[in-house]
């Protein structure tokens, strides 16, 4: 070692990667059925009218249900967003 210095690993490294290890953003929406429930919650949010259907009928939508309540979230927020817009450009 001629620097001084050692390349070692923390000793928090592995609890770190323990820690992380749940997290795989190629697992992130990868499919149809994760996509359909999704865009059905912020479709859903964004248009606050009754829905036809209920959400839970739909067969893609009972297994990836926290899709489903993640697009409502974001489609909640689409629409304050929208409406914030619209207010500031109509009394601006």
């Amino acid at each position: 070692m001629r620097g001084g210095k050692t390349n070692r690993a923390s000793p928090q490294t592995p609890m770190l990667k323990g820690f992380f290890e749940w997290f795989n953003p190629r697992g992130f929406m990868n499919t149809p059925e994760e996509w359909h429930s999704f865009v059905v919650g912020f479709c859903e949010a964004l248009c606050p009218s009754k829905p036809r259907i209920e959400p839970i009928d739909l067969y893609y939508v009972q297994g990836e249900w926290h899709y489903y309540s993640f697009g409502r979230a974001l489609g909640f927020l689409a629409l304050v967003v929208f409406i914030v817009g619209m207010v500031k450009v109509i009394w601006n």
